[in-house]
């Protein structure tokens, strides 16, 4: 059977040199990949098909990548249920892959679109394994304020609606949970636990080029958020289940946990949203916005939605 490994994780939380290792494994990424930017170095290893196919999925769920609103559940079944989407995205993964059995794709967005690809994969043929991947969400913000200008608060809102959709949607298959620090400090490890996991054979591997791509000098994650940062509770509680499911494994009684945090966000994350808005968007960020075209679109989707 055919597999298709998908990375997990939000915006700046290192996927990019998770699925840079995969690409080093011979793991196909498809035929256009997004190539390195002034972010990403050494490239950020996404399927530019399926990342704009994404952007596209989003606009029908009447949503963006940097909504911290959950997803709309109406209009997520129209999704799933929408024949010409789903042809649509079996034909990109074909054009993309074509017949190669062992397959990966990254893409944030696939974190709350994960359900769509679950059923275009499923049809396919293709076994589907999921890499979650954390990162320090402090770090994680003070990467997104300096690349989208984005506040702290608005950013580890963000960090936890990936978290959590990711978390939920990926729970019928093997996966594993993997750290940043995990990655930098010991890819060799990191390599050998996904290969085995996921049964993939090493004997192509070149060890060689995977230490001399995972750059020693990309830093650590050196917040701790929990103590560096002023949090509301469910995202508290989130931050700890992934770093003991790093630590010691996933357990059975974790789901009822998730849910839990799942239900806190999607209750409440609109009054949060609402009331944090007014201070990170409705104002200039007293600084220069480079990317005025975002810094326009997120205001403009943020005052349609907004007290809905």
């Amino acid at each position: 059977m055919k597999k298709c490994i998908v990375v997990l994780g939000m915006h700046r939380s290192g996927t990019s040199a998770l699925t840079g290792v995969l690409d080093i494994c011979d793991i196909k990424l498809g035929n256009n990949i997004m190539g390195e930017s002034e972010f990403n170095a050494k490239g950020h290893f996404e399927n530019l098909e399926i990342v704009n196919f994404n952007e596209k999925l989003l606009e029908e769920l009447n949503s963006t990548w940097y909504s911290p609103n959950g997803v709309n559940e109406e209009l997520y079944k129209e999704l799933l249920n929408n024949t010409h989407l789903i042809n649509k995205a079996k034909t990109l993964i074909i054009q993309e892959f074509g017949d190669n059995e062992l397959i990966a794709i990254k893409d944030p967005r696939m974190c709350f679109l994960f359900d769509f690809w679950e059923k275009v994969l499923t049809e396919l043929n293709y076994e589907i394994d999921a890499i979650l991947l954390y990162r320090e969400p402090l770090d994680i913000a003070k990467s997104l304020e300096r690349r989208d200008y984005f506040e702290y608060d608005y950013s580890i809102l963000l960090w936890l609606k990936y978290a959590i959709y990711a978390e939920k949607l990926s729970r019928n298959h093997k996966r594993i949970f993997l750290s940043y620090n995990q990655l930098l400090n010991d890819p060799e490890s990191v390599l050998k636990m996904i290969l085995e996991n996921f049964n993939i054979d090493d004997e192509n591997i070149d060890k060689k080029s995977l230490l001399n791509f995972v750059d020693k000098k990309l830093q650590n994650s050196q917040s701790d958020t929990l103590n560096d940062i002023k949090l509301i509770s469910y995202i508290k509680k989130c931050i700890k289940l992934y770093k003991e499911i790093i630590e010691n494994g996933y357990k059975e009684e974790f789901k009822k946990d998730f849910d839990e945090i799942f239900d806190d966000f999607n209750i409440t994350s609109k009054s949060y949203f609402n009331s944090i808005i007014k201070t990170i968007h409705y104002n200039e960020f007293n600084k220069e916005i480079k990317d005025k075209k975002l810094h326009r679109k997120i205001k403009n989707f943020l005052k349609r939605n907004s007290g809905k």
